[in-house]
């Protein structure tokens, strides 16, 4: 074992023996079921491995629940018996995408203390709360599709409050991917329904939320909690989108041999992972007609066309078209190089993993047209 590992080991160690100490010291009172309960963080510990950092931290006090609703008080994590939120120093400012990419990037750095409640408290909380959700827009994606500029663009109208990639929907997801039965249960859709009403918190504000790729496993759900959320789904040619996620396994995971097999398994997850999402929104699309598709090609083709309807879809109004477009004068827009199809092989692939580990056949011809997204007229 390296130096560096020895060393890692050994504060990870200090850091729990401390958290021990702490939860012995201060222990909080048993959770009331219309209390908060609120802890002081003391010390952030970053990860080495790119996880959510940990925090040293001490039981304060418990709250009204009214502490929820203050401006610096968000809803940081979610689990099947606990809400988790955080509160920040009210200084930080979340429309920077440069500096916070991520809600969770912006939270995990400027918490400064923790408020934890039950889900059922959430749940009776968010009960009476008569929001349909219309005030809402929703942007799924593949990832490597220019999710990130097309939200810029929508923050530069400053007509809403953006929020990328809150984690608590993620959560969510995780949960019902581990346990399918869950996508069936009334109190899923209960449970997202509180969180989406406790990060677009005002009523009378508008709101944008783009998610993670996985979200879209719970696509169904969304429409069911809140009906009237506007959703959009923001695609690519698949090609760019696994040569843009092999980068990312390839920075992540380095270059040693071992890596390289890690890289391969890695990558046919992914390629398996992002088809199963585009077929998950060709099977939601026949009985709706309120989630619209844009293509990232459509963007390089007329960003003009492609920002007065994405606008005008999320109701925001075209007029705030010019604005919008000035995120692209800071940002190279290029698109994908050359043939933009998967080599059959890699289709071939997708076909095998998708009837080995999930029993779901996909057609050939289905999955070329998949992968071209100026076709998908045709499969819709």
């Amino acid at each position: 074992m390296s130096l560096q590992l020895c060393v890692q080991a050994l504060i990870q160690w200090l850091f729990n023996l401390a958290q021990l100490f702490l939860d012995l010291l201060f222990k909080p009172p048993p959770q009331e079921t219309n209390k908060v309960t609120c802890y002081t963080v003391l010390y952030r510990l970053k990860s080495s491995d790119r996880k959510t950092s940990q925090y040293l931290r001490r039981f304060t006090c418990t709250r009204d629940v009214r502490w929820l609703y203050n401006k610096d008080v968000h809803l940081f994590r979610v689990s099947g018996s606990e809400f988790t939120f955080v509160r920040t120093s009210p200084l930080v400012n979340f429309h920077n995408l440069s500096e916070h990419p991520t809600l969770e990037i912006a939270l995990s750095k400027h918490v400064v203390e923790f408020g934890i409640i039950t889900t059922d408290l959430a749940l009776d909380l968010m009960r009476d709360k008569k929001d349909d959700g219309a005030n809402i827009g929703f942007l799924y994606t593949l990832g490597g599709s220019g999710a990130r500029l097309v939200t810029d663009m929508v923050r530069r109208t400053g007509q809403c409050h953006v929020i990328s990639e809150p984690r608590p929907l993620l959560d969510i997801s995780i949960s019902v991917s581990s346990s399918p039965a869950l996508l069936s249960d009334p109190r899923t859709v209960s449970i997202l329904r509180a969180v989406l009403l406790f990060l677009a918190k005002s009523s009378s504000d508008r709101y944008f939320i783009k998610v993670q790729p996985a979200v879209m496993d719970i696509l169904p759900l969304v429409h069911r909690s809140l009906p009237a959320v506007r959703e959009a789904f923001l695609y690519s040619a698949l090609r760019p989108i696994v040569l843009s996620c092999r980068e990312e396994v390839l920075q992540t995971m380095g270059s040693d041999d071992d890596a390289a097999g890690m890289e391969e398994s890695a990558e046919k997850s992914l390629l398996f992972s992002t088809i199963s999402r585009v077929y998950r929104y060709l099977r939601e699309v026949p009985t709706r007609s309120d989630i619209i598709a844009f293509s990232h090609e459509s963007l390089l083709a007329n960003p003009s066309a492609f920002t007065s309807h994405l606008l005008d879809h999320l109701g925001l109004g075209s007029e705030w078209t010019e604005l919008a477009l000035t995120a692209l004068s800071e940002q190279r827009l290029e698109g994908e190089k050359g043939e933009l199809s998967l080599p059959e092989e890699e289709l071939a692939l997708v076909r095998e993993m998708a009837h080995r580990e999930y029993g779901i056949v996909l057609e050939g011809k289905q999955l070329e047209i998949a992968a071209m997204p100026n076709r998908w007229d045709e499969i819709k």
